[in-house]
């Protein structure tokens, strides 16, 4: 931990996960190998990795925890394997280089501040198998103009897309959201367009707030009262 003089690692096979703050800090590191036998890698193993460009996670990861590469400033590219099953909170937050992201179809849910914060992601992939987008999930990804939302999402959480200021391309769930909760796309002042789905029944207040662009919006018939912050 914070050793800031580490600038490559390579992590031998016999090692099957990564401890809790084991490289947190390493402000210097640029290059990591994790070998296949890592199965899990503990929280804020890797926070705070500004250096670090370049990551390939083996397909034998299941887990990461939370805040585990944090503020990894430098990160562009990064491919989640087939084998992960569970993402932490702020797993990924402020990650501010990342451009492009694929979630795997071993995802059930994206958990709270999970991608706040990186603000060159453009394209985003959600599998048909997540069916929860948590609080802050996407907060600040201001560089995302285009979102599509598959029809497996029950819920978006509160704040889950708020400040995606160059959002102007959205599809939402046509069957089984239920719930959008509030301040959901708080200030994403390029969206045009919104339409609530009919399966909607919870809605949140200030869903809408500072969306000073909107031009078109539909609101289905089963809301009796709704406050969208406009």
């Amino acid at each position: 931990m914070n050793c800031n003089s580490l600038r490559r690692l390579t992590i031998p096979s016999s090692v099957t996960y990564i401890g809790k703050d084991a490289f947190s800090g390493c402000t210097s590191l640029k290059s990591l190998t994790i070998p296949d036998s890592v199965t899990r890698v503990r929280h804020n193993a890797l926070k705070g990795c500004s250096s670090l460009t370049g990551l390939t996670l083996p397909g034998s990861l299941a887990s990461v925890e939370a805040c585990t590469f944090k503020d990894c400033k430098s990160l562009t590219n990064l491919a989640i394997p087939d084998s992960m099953m569970f993402i932490g909170p702020e797993a990924f937050s402020c990650c501010s280089a990342l451009t492009s992201l694929r979630i795997p179809n071993s995802m059930r849910s994206i958990a709270y501040y999970t991608f706040r914060g990186c603000w060159s992601l453009k394209d985003i992939t959600i599998p048909d198998s997540v069916t929860q987008i948590e609080a802050c999930a996407f907060q600040d990804c201001k560089s995302l103009t285009s979102l599509s939302i598959p029809d497996s999402v029950c819920l978006i959480g509160s704040h889950a897309f708020s400040g995606c200021i160059s959002l102007t391309s959205l599809r939402l769930p046509s069957s089984k959201l239920t719930r959008i909760e509030a301040c959901a796309f708080k200030d994403c002042k390029s969206l045009t367009t919104f339409t609530i789905p009919d399966s909607v029944s919870f809605l949140g207040a200030s869903v809408l707030s500072g969306c000073s662009s909107l031009s078109n919006l539909d609101v289905p018939d089963s809301l009796a009262s709704f406050d969208l912050g406009l």
